[in-house]
């Protein structure tokens, strides 16, 4: 566990966060803004 992180972990937010539509989301703006940096063969 980390030291420096001691809030408590709430798994009703972390489904309100971690949702499918959020990961894609996430994914597809990462490799936008990565792909000149990390070329991905296509």
């Amino acid at each position: 566990m980390d030291a420096s992180y001691s809030e408590t972990f709430s798994i009703d937010s972390a489904k309100q966060v971690f949702t499918a539509r959020n990961a894609k989301l996430f994914v597809s703006t990462f490799f936008r803004y990565t792909q000149p940096d990390f070329p991905v063969a296509h």
